[in-house]
């Protein structure tokens, strides 16, 4: 059901599980500055001459969808277990990792 704002400091009213989805999520703000920031500027380093497009995993429009979970396996980054447990394993970090660009 609904968590209590009480909890993270709010007034004590109820919260539908939709409205924690509308809330930012600083891990997710930072990941976006960061990497907008380090490809900006290899693009400038570079005279940009090169174009930059970013999808995000936490994206919903239908049209930016990726499946991040075969992209990063696709990379090397981690071996997709796609018959089973379908989480991403990475050969250090196991499945504590996060997939958001």
């Amino acid at each position: 059901q609904g968590a209590s704002r009480e909890a993270s400091g709010g007034a004590g009213r109820e919260e539908g599980p939709f409205e924690l989805e509308c809330m930012p999520d600083e891990l997710d703000s930072f990941t976006r500055k960061a990497v907008t920031h380090a490809v900006d500027g290899w693009r400038a380093s570079e005279g940009g001459k090169f174009r930059a497009e970013f999808y995000w995993s936490d994206e919903r429009s239908p049209d930016r969808i990726i499946a991040i979970q075969r992209l990063s396996a696709i990379a090397g980054l981690c071996y997709c277990d796609e018959a089973s447990s379908h989480l991403c394993l990475h050969p250090t970090y196991g499945a504590w990792m996060s997939l958001r660009c």
